[in-house]
């Protein structure tokens, strides 16, 4: 209850809802599909779509009782942001399990993906402006913008790890040791490994443009 009152409070309850009907809307298509195939081919993306809220209730309620935390105390809340926050990208990914034709099936499939990828990726940026303005107040804008600009990365690094070597978020406390080291090969061996600088280069700068076009559209929205 007090979670919405802080909603209201600052004027996020109508979008909120708005973006939690988005996402209802994606878990109906995928449902619809479901009842009318009797396949489970895109359930998977109901779980995705999870993951990808998870960063963006962390960083929605850091954002909202920012108050309650000192400089100390949100290093904690920004990393678990930030183990989860690869999820949020992810989805766009997804595309690849389209297999092109002219039937309706596959346009309906294509719904069905952009419209997880494209809620994903709003709970993503989102999440992500909460977290640097959050940043912002309690250690300044250069700190900041370095945080975002690292996480935008290490976003486009967590994609990699996801999609290529099929790691999830939750494995950093189950399968500690393998994660660690499969990222350590990567980090400390780059030149052997051309595919994980690749993807996580492009997928980086088009995350960072995007977000920073999204920034520009808040930052002109809050001055209306």
């Amino acid at each position: 209850m007090q979670f919405i009152h802080q909603l209201k409070k600052h004027q996020r309850l109508e979008f909120t809802l708005l973006l939690m009907a988005s996402c209802f809307l994606s878990f109906g298509l995928i449902v619809l599909r479901v009842m009318a195939t009797k396949q489970l081919h895109f359930i998977f993306l109901i779980w995705n779509l999870f993951l990808a809220f998870i960063p963006f209730f962390i960083a929605n309620w850091l954002y909202l009782f920012k108050e309650r935390f000192n400089k100390i105390t949100v290093i904690p809340v920004v990393a678990m942001w930030l183990l989860f926050f690869p999820n949020a990208p992810y989805i766009i990914t997804d595309l690849i399990h389209l297999h092109p034709d002219k039937s309706f099936g596959y346009w309906y499939n294509l719904l069905i993906v952009v419209s997880c990828a494209w809620n994903a990726l709003i709970m993503g940026l989102l999440s992500l402006n909460d977290v640097q303005n959050v940043i912002t107040e309690k250690f300044g804008k250069i700190t900041a913008w370095i945080l975002t600009v690292s996480s935008v990365f290490l976003g486009a690094f967590g994609i990699y790890i996801g999609r290529i070597l099929r790691w999830n978020s939750w494995d950093v406390f189950f399968d500690t040791k393998c994660l660690i080291y499969d990222i350590s090969e990567r980090v400390i061996n780059p030149s052997a490994h051309g595919r994980t600088i690749g993807i996580t280069l492009f997928y980086g700068i088009f995350l960072l443009v995007v977000y920073l076009f999204f920034r520009q559209l808040m930052m002109r929205k809050e001055t209306i």
